[in-house]
């Protein structure tokens, strides 16, 4: 079948996800793996679930093609999609995790996209944090709103005072 599969994981349900630039067809896998591995709140469960059944409703009503998979891990149902759609490549938001990154970024034909669903992404906060020896909620804060012009009266805080 070919063509780019937008793998979107159920923290990045978003019609703005740069995963789904110019996909074919869009891949939601729910992991039993996934779901068994923390101590999630029940109802935290149950809005992860239904968030991702409606966002897949959404895309299906956009015309997009949508694999909705149900499987043990997210690597088993990413396998079974690839043996059913053979796309030549799964393009994958990056995880908010390290280990996410790692582990589904090693996976076959999966493309890592730079996150774009944050004001911040790691490598910028990276450049902020330097050599800094503290980090200080609050020095992360003004730069932002410096950075990204917010609540700002040229170089200073609108009313005159950050807080």
């Amino acid at each position: 079948m070919a063509g780019t599969t937008a793998w979107i994981l159920g923290d990045q349900l978003s019609h703005d996800n740069p995963a789904l630039e110019g996909a074919d067809r869009v891949l939601l896998v729910e992991s039993h793996a996934k779901l068994a591995s923390g101590r999630w709140h029940r109802q935290k469960l149950h809005l992860v679930l239904s968030a991702m059944r409606h966002f897949a409703a959404e895309l299906q009503e956009l015309g997009l093609e949508v694999d909705y998979r149900r499987a043990r891990s997210l690597s088993s149902g990413l396998r079974a999609h690839l043996a059913e759609h053979d796309p030549e490549r799964v393009r994958l938001l990056s995880p908010h995790s390290m280990a996410g990154v790692e582990r589904l970024g090693a996976l076959d034909r999966v493309e890592i996209v730079e996150q774009a669903l944050f004001l911040t992404d790691p490598g910028e906060f990276g450049e902020w944090v330097g050599d800094r020896k503290q980090l200080r909620m609050e020095d992360f804060y003004r730069w932002q709103r410096r950075r990204l012009n917010v609540l700002m009266d040229g170089d200073d805080p609108v009313g005159g005072r950050w807080n």
